[in-house]
């Protein structure tokens, strides 16, 4: 039977996502990584990873670019049993000297419980669409 976790336990989930966004967006790699269970696995185009050292690489793969900026859209998340999954939407801004990447993700999670807080067991990077496009030089 699948059900809908309680109010505060959506809130919890959702505060982790938003977590991941800052965390990615301000370089904090480690810190990103320990978002992940122990055995937390990240299924993305380019490949599985698991474990906190190598999520840290992985995710300092983000520093190739001047900045990043990924803003969350619409959440969903369910109980099926023992296993509460979440469904995320966001927009990926990769900024370069002089072009912009975006990336439209839907992440698709599993938690663990740890404490009276989550972590990922799983995050699944779905990417629908990239687009790049040129950006203005800056004004003086």
């Amino acid at each position: 039977m699948i059900t809908t976790p309680a109010p505060s336990v959506r809130a919890s989930l959702r505060e982790l996502s938003k977590d991941y966004a800052s965390m990615a967006d301000s370089e904090r790699y480690p810190a990103m990584a320990a978002l992940f269970s122990t055995k937390g696995r990240l299924v993305s185009p380019s490949g599985t990873t698991v474990g906190h050292d190598a999520l840290a690489r992985a995710f300092s793969g983000l520093s190739r670019y001047e900045s990043t900026f990924h803003m969350l859209g619409q959440s969903r998340y369910w109980q099926d049993q023992e296993t509460i999954r979440g469904e995320i939407y966001c927009q990926a801004h990769h900024f370069s000297a002089s072009t912009k990447m975006t990336m439209f993700i839907r992440y698709e999670d599993s938690y663990e419980a740890a404490g009276d807080s989550w972590l990922f067991s799983e995050r699944v990077v779905l990417v629908s669409a990239t687009t790049r496009s040129d950006l203005d030089p800056p004004t003086p």
